[in-house]
């Protein structure tokens, strides 16, 4: 990503939304001041309601209790003193505890970036006219695919570009010593 975006002065930020990132951003607290780290899923929670915003996520893990677990007590031996998950709390302060990390496990990312953008699916005049003029698929028939030969200029449309012509990037895997 870095390598396309550097070509273009667009600067690429990262942000820890790991399940452990979660887990100490959940619990500030619980933690001394060097150990804290800034609610990245919240902030990037807000990003991505500004319609300029452009956010990339790789894959990550849909957190079971299994994993929340482990992630917990490798972060306790590490240090980092955040409370255990309450399997069956019984106070209060279990309660609530139990509660925030029931924030964080499961799919916990993927709806707050989809925030704006959660319905995914295509509108019901779309599928009408789709199911109108639907034909059938021809037996054997394959579907194109194009690829960029190698060590040659792509050119790639960039939404929101504000120069009047096409950005052209170099393709990533070109260097003087691949070159042929």
């Amino acid at each position: 990503m870095q390598a396309f975006a550097r070509h273009a002065d667009i600067d690429v930020k990262t942000a820890d939304i790991s399940l452990s990132g979660r887990i100490l951003a959940a619990f500030p607290e619980y933690l001394t001041e060097a150990q804290r780290v800034p609610d990245a899923l919240a902030e990037l929670g807000e990003l991505v309601k500004q319609p300029g915003a452009n956010v990339i996520k790789l894959p990550n893990i849909s957190a079971s209790v299994p994993q929340l677990t482990a992630a917990i007590k490798e972060l306790q031996s590490k240090g980092f003193a955040v409370p255990d998950y309450p399997a069956d709390p019984q106070t209060d302060e279990e309660k609530a505890v139990r509660e925030r990390y029931d924030r964080i496990k499961g799919s916990a990312v993927n709806p707050v970036l989809r925030e704006g953008n959660s319905d995914r699916r295509a509108p019901k005049a779309v599928k009408n006219f789709a199911k109108k003029i639907r034909t059938a698929w021809a037996r054997g028939r394959k579907t194109p695919k194009p690829t960029l030969p190698p060590c040659k200029a792509a050119t790639f449309s960039i939404t929101n570009n504000p120069l009047p012509y096409p950005m052209r990037l170099p393709y990533p895997s070109c260097s003087p010593t691949t070159r042929q």
